[in-house]
């Protein structure tokens, strides 16, 4: 049986779609903390390193998993992938639910951080093969996007429903993961060529120079895109002189959108822009916003700076992984994802981790916003010195 919207001349436009849906499941999984903050802070008494240390455990296994996950995606179905990445969001969120402890919420977001890890590349890896021709990063943007929709979900729905019960910041994640497991059963997978030999494709990919440059510049994108949007409700209430940030949370989900929509527009601009001038101009840029939020703490700043470093950090979604799929063969496609995510996970928990210790042994977050813009001035030189005509 094969589901209804399949093109009737043998075409994928069907894989692309299921991709679209596990990207919104995946955009919720990830950002249910921030919108729940409050809620989960006062349910386990926890410390803003606490809940530092909770949203970002989730990133351990998630970076882990990512270069296993990119050999396996080489040569597993990738349908069936996709349902075991599913159920395990699903069982990870289920876990921190059942069990009201911190304990227990780690151990779930660690589950549920195995599930996103292996699904991100599972994902990526589906577009890259079923998208038309030379059109993968621009499939690939729609796909960030859609994740964007999800954490704007999160951030829309969660301080609500959590204001009535503290386990709905689990149980929404759960749910919607469990929905994208039903239509994996009535898909069908276009025929590639599988990977062959052990970590054969994993070494070849880890010995090219595109795999560690775009990994960093993914790095500072997607670090920012977890880190601002972890914090920014905090970052806001500290430049108003407050503590408590839950009525901030409309930023959240204003920078999700903003997110979303720039990874929707990076789609359009990489077919009118090589891809890597649109990476190295984004570090510059990013580079430029962090600055302004350390000098320039003022809440119409802080607002501003935020929304203009989201929409930099998510416009060269589409750009960063168009290189890559130009970088790797159609057999090393899986494990040249999971090295870029790899790599940028990293960013992601390290850029996290960063702001909340500013803010726990500081009080401000403003002292991070340094070392991340070093970061990303170095990462647009290196992109645009080292990989001028490499990943055209």
């Amino acid at each position: 049986m094969q589901f209804p919207f399949k093109d009737p001349d043998g075409g994928y436009r069907h894989i692309l779609y299921y991709c679209m849906g596990l990207g919104f499941a995946l955009g919720v999984a990830v950002l249910n903390i921030p919108p729940a903050l409050d809620a989960l802070m006062e349910h386990y008494q926890a410390s803003y390193l606490q809940i530092s240390l909770l949203i970002t455990i989730m990133f351990w296994p998630h970076t882990l998993v990512l270069l296993p996950g990119g050999i396996l995606a080489d040569r597993l179905n990738l349908i069936l992938a996709s349902a075991i990445c599913m159920s395990l969001i699903t069982g990870g969120n289920l876990i921190a639910l059942l069990f009201p402890g911190i304990e227990a919420a780690m151990l779930g977001r660690m589950v549920c951080g195995l599930g996103t890890g292996f699904l991100f590349v599972v994902a990526m890896t589906l577009m890259a093969v079923h998208a038309p021709a030379g059109r993968a990063g621009a499939y690939h943007a729609i796909f960030g996007g859609c994740v964007s929709s999800g954490s704007i979900a999160s951030f829309l729905c969660l301080p609500g429903l959590t204001a009535l019960h503290w386990g709905w910041a689990y149980g929404l994640p759960a749910l919607l993961a469990g929905l994208c497991l039903l239509p994996a059963p009535f898909m069908r997978a276009k025929p590639r060529i599988s990977a062959k030999g052990g970590f054969a494709p994993m070494l070849d990919v880890a010995r090219t120079r595109e795999a560690w440059l775009l990994g960093l510049a993914h790095a500072l994108s997607w670090g920012t895109v977890i880190g601002l949007g972890n914090w920014t409700p905090a970052l806001f209430a500290e430049s108003m002189g407050e503590s408590a940030s839950a009525q901030y949370a409309w930023l959240g989900a204003l920078l999700m959108l903003v997110s979303g929509l720039g990874r929707f527009s990076g789609g359009a601009i990489i077919l009118k822009i090589r891809p890597l001038r649109v990476i190295w101009l984004s570090m510059f840029l990013i580079a430029l916003s962090y600055l302004s939020l350390y000098a320039f703490p003022a809440p119409i700043v802080v607002v501003t700076a935020a929304v203009f470093t989201l929409w930099c950090a998510s416009a060269n979604f589409g750009a960063i992984f168009q290189a890559a799929s130009y970088a790797a063969g159609p057999a090393s496609l899986g494990s040249m994802m999971g090295l870029v995510n790899f790599v940028a996970n990293l960013g992601a928990i390290i850029i996290t981790m960063i702001c909340g210790w500013f803010k726990e042994e500081s009080g401000s977050f403003s002292g991070a916003f340094i070392y991340i813009s070093v970061a990303a001035l170095a990462a647009g030189w290196l992109t645009a010195r080292f990989l001028r005509d490499r990943a055209q």
